[in-house]
């Protein structure tokens, strides 16, 4: 009897190690995702700390690469009114020819199809260009055009002369050390008469010869004459 209690003994001992050995093995394996989840938590957390601690420098690159535009800073600025687009699409061929930043000079009071009957003696722009004085007041006036050296000013001629919301620009700005190139569209009448005008109005530091363009005009004419002003020399 002692000899077969001591052999049941052990062979319920042995069982007993065995199941405890397997289950220390299944519980190993139950762990070992939640493991590697720390694990992968522990190398983001590594790898933010470190790009934290990066960051400063990629401010600093950014800062030294935001510099460089001040060296190819654009001194030119085209600025036109256009009532009916013609102006505009001169306008936008020289912004293209030129890249140089535009404005807009919109009226405060819009002009419409009937202010431009020049049939019409009694219409708006009729009477505005009867009189030298007239100002009208313009929608959202550019701040400040200090940093432009150069300055295209575009416009349609209206009774042979520019618009006097273009007087209203002139007068509203210090052009004495700027270079101003008048530009214009018209059916038939030449720029001359407004190319007087401008310069009589304000003092200018360099008016150059501006040029007329019908409405139907191309952009290599527009360049043809862009280059014929010498202003990269």
């Amino acid at each position: 009897m002692n000899k077969t209690r001591k052999v049941l003994f052990s062979i319920i001992t042995g069982a007993c190690l065995v199941s405890l050995t397997a289950c220390g093995s299944a519980d190993s394996s139950k762990r070992q995702p939640t493991t590697q989840q720390e694990q992968t938590t522990e190398t983001t957390t590594t790898v933010e700390a470190k790009e934290d601690k990066a960051a400063p420098e990629v401010t600093e690159t950014n800062d030294s690469s935001t510099e460089a535009p001040e060296s190819t800073e654009n001194n030119t600025l085209v600025v036109y009114f256009s009532r009916t687009g013609n102006t505009e699409k001169i306008a936008e061929y020289l912004m293209d020819i030129t890249n140089a930043d535009s404005y807009v000079i919109d009226a405060a009071v819009p002009y419409t199809d009937e202010d431009i009957e020049y049939n019409n003696d009694s219409c708006r722009a009729n009477q505005e260009q009867n009189d030298k004085t007239v100002r009208p007041e313009i929608a959202n006036p550019i701040d400040s055009i200090d940093s432009y050296d150069t300055i295209f000013l575009g416009y349609p001629i209206w009774w042979g002369q520019e618009p006097r919301i273009i007087d209203t620009f002139l007068e509203s700005y210090d052009f004495s050390e700027k270079t101003v190139v008048p530009f214009c569209t018209s059916g038939s009448s030449g720029i001359e008469t407004s190319e007087k005008n401008i310069g009589e109005l304000i003092n200018i530091g360099n008016q150059l010869e501006g040029r007329r363009f019908p409405a139907g005009a191309s952009k290599d004419e527009v360049k043809e004459w862009y280059d014929t002003l010498n202003l990269n020399k």
